[in-house]
């Protein structure tokens, strides 16, 4: 037996060349059939009647006619016209080139004599050329190079056993230029063969091919002024996906390959060399009888260029040998014959799955005659009118008539809907009420029809004839190719396509009737709101899951199964726990049992993420086993690795089984298995926070326009702060235990205009000031935060209330634990908090939990609280406080961290504790929270912790050899621009001993260091506009104006010397450490660093720049100036003007005229060079000056409640912004 060895794949440039050469290729092709259409008086908006095109001959005109015919078909599947033009387009090309591509990859596998390989010995011909042009010369007279007919012998040698889905299609051909054909053979030709030998080629052309339609029918679908929805052809197209070859594999191996490891134990395709990736353990494989590989049947829905039903054939290689009826040199024609049938909506994928599994078959046994290949194209476009009359006129029974009707209705859309038809249940309808009047003509002893009759060769009566539904479909195939043969003599052309498309529907019928062994797939993917009216419609209609195309058909996959067959599917992961698949997933859990799946997730490919085995469930369901890989970066050598460890039959901690039914106990019935049984069994013991009574979780108010209703605190005078403006809780930072609230709402008239406002959602309004939590909607780990009262929850911050304020701190300290993160991040992986989801939580009852729960929250708390006292954007801001600490910022800030990451920890403790979860677990839920390192030991060489209190007591200590110390240092040092809870994890040291260490020994990082000197410098910019009055006896401004260079009194710089004066002991130590920490003075920060990069930073709202200090500026800085917003009115700018503009104006002139005064014999070169200067400066401030006078003579007023932004962008279209407000 020849082992299964797994490929490496094409390398990165190899697709790199195939896409080149596909897209290239397809653009001469297209270019070629639009100029022999245009030629033929049909273009892609317009066609000329035969009657103007009088140089068109004979046959010319017999080829449009042809032509206007298949473009006519499609135009019935389609919504317009052009749509269907482009679609004839489409398919050609896509035809000539799989034919191209066909001939090559046989050249290269030697299956066909030298077609289009030249070679110098034969002139530039390929052999063929030469043999054709010595032996038969007149077929290449009047040919470019003999190419074309070298082509259609080779063409005809592969349709022959490839059939119709191979041929031509004669009303649907076209000429094309033989120099075209040459060009695009080159094209193939200058691919290396090692490409064409590979196995994933034909699937990366199927890729390739469509990729740039798919481009623009994302563009199409995301343009808010296209309202397109995918339909027709388009469906096909846009939900092409290539599948890699390690998940093909996995899900072969472990679903064909595990049916025959059922019914063969010691079969050789469980060993690595085989189905590597088979490896079920001791419950994952049930007793099978043993059955023929001959009955064994492999069905792809939707197989797309065959990558599945390629490697398929490889494993059915090797049962075959196995088993050992069928000769080696046979076994490649039964597996085609027997084993495997594919179905794709796109014909072109279907054309290429067909060479796909030809070339493979012919490479295995190159002398063996292919005389059947499963394969389907469901692209039959059937609609009513007098051929459907004409074919029913020909058949002979009412059974034959009610088929073919039903055949006609179910595929009327079939390029949409394709395997999604459920036709089998029609037929079986109708065999079921021609069954009533049979039984009088059947023998008595005569099987019953059923559908499982219908699957095998029961016979029924039918005119008085004994009938098999195989005869039944051939005497239909019979009727059919009549009626073709007759359109063909009679140059019929509309009636051939008619014929064409019931024969395909016929032929899915028969797919669609049988059941399978194994179903395997990658499916279509296609989110509802995207799919075209008809197709959305016939979803809905009939699937369970309608939200997407690739939800539907996993139910329909599980129809095509046998009843003990397995369904292997690569999807999407949202139907595991997204919302819009809540009703799906108990319809799937009660039909189905997952036997084995393979977690990916946010993998390159971002449709597919979860590969599964699940079976048709009957009765009690099997063992869950999931393998999530979710976390690694190569995902094919993360897998390939899992398995060669369950292959030992090791443990690994990426393995979890479960059973299935623990879904079901979650409202929704999320997939959460890597929960585990313990934490599933929590659901079980314990009732969600929803179901407690002392326990209210409340979505909140929602204003449709928060643009024009919510301001940041700072935006708003003071004296309006909780009275029309109320405190307004968001989504904010990622902050837990509490949040500084920075937004607030206006609620003028106890909020009556917000409440009027279109489209606004005024939720839950008794709870609007009352004080509780509130957790973010939109985090990437679940945060819960206090609420103080007189705030008003927003549906960004739904809230939770309790009894007490006691209970609500307690249940704070359970939220923010690492099991209600682990669990409520796993409800919802989305990165989306709902109510719900925090209702599902499981939770005794609040009051029962410790009271240290809320000890430790009410710290973490006060923790938070102390810090935003530091920071100015906060409201908590106090300006006494951040000057007493003005030299010790980054220390304060990262203890402060360590404090939540201290807490956090003892609350998990707490909480692990109450609910007796075992250390394996404690273990594997809080390595998905990195930042709770408090369990750490203190090193006290560093010295004490400070300020001790509870939490910090219990931090342990351990004391270090003077080595070990030395070491430790080292290593912070090194580790400088880390945050200190991950330096504490690296380390495993308390974050204390970071934060004192750094602070002890000056350890911090330049970034470090920069930010705490920016803020300092900002702090003193309020302080000298009289924002902040910390300072005593500190000259202020009194209009909220500050020049860098002032004609009369102070300038910045100045301004600032006097301020750190007064505000510190060593002013001069200061200005010096702010000056290295910045890379400049102070005054020259502010000048050029301070507004573009970091105010506008720190002040900011949805995107927007929002900041309290304006610099207005000339064009390179000879005036200068901030403004301070909360002092500006309508007087400002004419001051600025007035009293300093034209004063700095003033003195540049008076310097200027007394330059200018004396003899020129006199002037240093300095002062001409100072002339020179003052002049351009003069110039600039006069053009700055008529920006303020435009400003002026708008009547500019800040309006405050239109909020910063709006007056910002009013003062900016005047150009006097040192920065532009895009560029901010």
């Amino acid at each position: 037996m020849v082992p299964l060895l797994d490929s490496p794949g094409l390398s990165d440039e190899q697709r790199s060349a195939i896409r080149q050469t596909v897209l290239e290729s397809r653009e001469q092709l297209e270019t070629e059939i639009q100029r022999s259409l245009e030629r033929l008086g049909i273009e892609r908006s317009h066609r000329t009647p035969l009657e103007d095109l009088p140089h068109l001959s004979q046959a010319d005109r017999h080829q449009r006619r042809h032509v206007e015919a298949a473009i006519d078909h499609y135009y019935r599947g389609e919504t317009t016209a052009t749509e269907a033009y482009d679609t004839y387009v489409t398919e050609k090309v896509r035809r000539i080139l799989n034919r191209l591509i066909g001939v090559k990859i046989c050249e290269v596998r030697d299956l066909l004599v030298g077609t289009l390989d030249t070679q110098p010995e034969y002139g530039g011909r390929s052999y063929l050329q030469y043999t054709v042009g010595e032996i038969a010369g007149e077929l290449t007279a009047g040919t470019a190079d003999g190419l074309e007919p070298v082509l259609e012998l080779a063409f005809q040698e592969l349709e022959a056993e490839l059939g119709s889905i191979f041929s031509r299609s004669r009303s649907r051909s076209i000429d094309i230029d033989p120099a075209v054909i040459r060009s695009v053979t080159n094209e193939l030709h200058a691919l290396e063969d090692e490409i064409w030998e590979s196995d994933e080629t034909i699937g990366w052309v199927y890729q390739y091919f469509g990729e740039e339609e798919r481009s623009e029918l994302d563009n199409r679908i995301n343009d808010s002024d296209d309202d397109y929805r995918v339909h027709g052809a388009d469906v096909g197209t846009k939900t092409q996906t290539f599948t890699p070859r390690h998940i093909v594999e996995w899900l072969v191996d472990n679903s064909l390959g595990r049916l025959w490891a059922e019914m063969h134990p010691d079969t050789v395709l469980s060993d690595e060399d085989y189905c590597f990736n088979l490896a079920p353990g001791s419950e994952g494989l049930q007793e099978r009888p043993v059955r023929d590989v001959r009955d064994i049947t492999i069905l792809d829905p939707a197989c797309g260029g065959g990558h599945m039903l390629v490697y398929a054939f490889d494993v059915l290689y090797q049962m075959y040998l196995e088993q050992g009826s069928v000769s080696e040199s046979k076994i490649p024609r039964a597996i085609l014959r027997h084993n495997l049938v594919g179905v794709d909506v796109d014909p072109g994928a279907a054309q290429l799955t067909a060479l796909a599994l030809y070339i493979k078959a012919k490479t295995q046994a190159p002398d063996t005659e292919i005389d059947r290949l499963n394969v389907v194209a469901a692209d039959a476009t059937l609609t009513n009118g007098d051929r459907r009359s004409e074919l029913l006129s020909n058949v002979s029974t009412e059974l034959e008539r009610r088929v073919i009707e039903e055949v006609w209705d179910a595929f009327s859309r079939t390029r949409e809907r394709g395997s999604l038809i459920r036709i089998e249940d029609r037929i079986e309808q109708v065999m079921e009420e021609e069954q009533e009047e049979l039984d009088d003509l059947r023998p008595s002893d005569e099987a019953k029809l059923t559908s499982e009759g219908i699957e095998t060769d029961t016979e029924f009566i039918v005119g008085g004839e004994a009938y098999s539904w195989d005869r039944l479909k051939d005497h239909l195939l019979s009727v059919v190719d009549d009626l073709a043969m007759e359109a063909l003599e009679t140059s019929d052309p509309a009636a051939e396509l008619v014929a064409d498309e019931i024969s395909t529907g016929l032929r899915l019928t028969e797919v669609f009737l049988g059941s399978y062994d194994v179903v395997v797939t990658n499916p279509p993917y296609l989110v509802s709101n995207k799919m075209g009216t008809e197709l959305k419609e016939f979803v809905k209609a009939n699937y369970k899951a309608s939200r997407d195309l690739y939800s539907a058909f996993i139910e329909r996959c599980l129809e095509f199964a046998d009843d003990d067959g397995y369904v292997a599917m690569i999807t999407m992961e949202t139907f595991m726990y997204q919302y819009v698949f809540r009703g799906f997933r108990p319809f799937l859990l009660e039909r189905a049992n997952f036997i084995d799946a393979l977690h990916l997730s946010n993998r390159d490919e971002e449709y597919m993420n979860i590969a599964f085995i699940m079976q048709p469930l009957d009765g009690e369901p099997r063992p869950s086993r999931f393998l999530r890989l979710v976390d690694a970066d190569d995902k094919p050598g993360a897998t390939r690795e899992l398995m060669a460890t369950l292959r030992n039959e090791a443990q690994s901690e990426h393995v979890y089984t479960v059973d299935q039914r623990s879904f079901t106990a979650i409202d929704r019935s999320p997939f959460i298995y890597w929960f585990g049984a313990e934490l599933l069994q929590l659901f079980e013991d314990y009732d969600g926070l929803g179901d407690h009574d002392d326990v209210a979780i409340k979505t909140g108010l929602q204003t449709d326009d928060d643009d024009r209703f919510v301001r940041c605190w700072w935006e708003v005078p003071r004296g309006l702060l909780g009275d029309r403006y109320r405190w307004y809780a968001m989504n904010g930072d990622p902050v837990d235990f509490y949040h500084s609230t920075e937004k607030v709402i206006d609620w003028e008239n106890n909020g009556a205009t917000v409440k009027e406002y279109d489209n606004s959602y005024v939720r839950n309004p008794s709870f609007y000031g009352r004080a509780g939590l509130t957790f973010r909607y939109s985090s990437s780990h679940f945060i819960g935060r206090d609420h103080p009262d007189g705030h008003i929850h927003s549906h960004t911050a739904h809230m939770v209330t309790t009894e007490t304020r006691e209970t609500d701190r307690t249940l704070l300290g359970y939220l923010n634990s690492s099991l209600s993160r682990y669990i409520l991040d796993g409800l919802n992986p989305g990165l989306r908090f709902e109510k719900g989801d925090v209702e599902k939580l499981p939770s005794t009852t609040i009051a029962d939990y410790p009271s240290r729960l809320s000890e430790l929250a009410s710290a973490a708390i006060d923790s938070r609280n102390t810090w935003f006292e530091l920071v100015e954007s906060k409201v908590e801001f106090e300006p006494q406080t951040f000057l007493n600490a003005i030299g010790s910022l980054p220390y304060r800030q990262e203890v402060m961290e360590a404090d939540i990451a201290t807490i956090s920890h003892q609350i998990d403790t707490v909480v692990f504790d109450y609910y007796d979860i075992s250390p394996e677990e404690r273990s594997r839920v809080t390595q998905d929270f990195p930042a709770r390192h408090g369990g750490y030991p203190h090193v006290t060489n560093v010295g004490t912790i400070p300020e001790t209190n509870d939490h910090r007591n219990r931090v342990p200590r351990e004391e270090y050899d003077s080595e070990a110390y030395e070491k430790l240092l080292e290593e912070i040092e090194v580790r400088a621009d880390d945050p200190v809870n991950e330096v504490a994890s690296a380390l495993e040291v308390s974050p204390y001993t970071v934060a004192i260490a750094r602070q002890k020994h000056d350890l911090y990082s330049e970034a470090a260091r920069e930010n705490a000197a920016a803020r300092i410098v900002s702090y003193l910019l309020g302080e000298l506009f009289g924002r902040w009055t910390a300072i005593p006896d500190l000259d202020r401004v009194d209009d909220g104006i500050l020049l860098f260079e002032a004609s009369q009194g102070k300038g910045i710089e100045a301004r600032l010397r006097d301020a750190m004066e007064l505000a510190v002991e060593d002013p001069y130590e200061l200005e010096s450490r702010l000056t290295r920490d910045l890379g400049k003075s102070p005054a020259d920060w502010l000048l050029d660093t301070f507004f573009r990069y970091q105010h506008n930073s720190d002040y900011s709202r949805r995107g927007q720049r929002v900041p309290i200090y304006w610099h207005l500026e000339s064009a390179t800085g000879a005036f200068s100036c901030y403004l301070y917003y909360h002092a500006i009115d309508a007087d400002t700018f004419p001051r600025l003007r007035g009293q300093y503009l034209d004063a700095r104006l003033d003195q540049l002139t008076q310097r200027l005229d007394t330059l200018q005064a004396t003899p020129s014999d006199e002037l240093e070169p300095n002062e001409r060079r100072e002339m020179e200067t003052l002049q351009d400066q003069i110039d600039e401030l006069e053009t700055f000056g008529g920006r303020l006078d435009a400003v002026i003579d708008s009547g500019f007023d800040p309006d405050f409640n239109d909020g910063i932004h709006e007056n910002l962008k009013t003062v900016d279209e005047f150009g006097v912004l040192e920065t532009p407000v895009d560029s901010l």
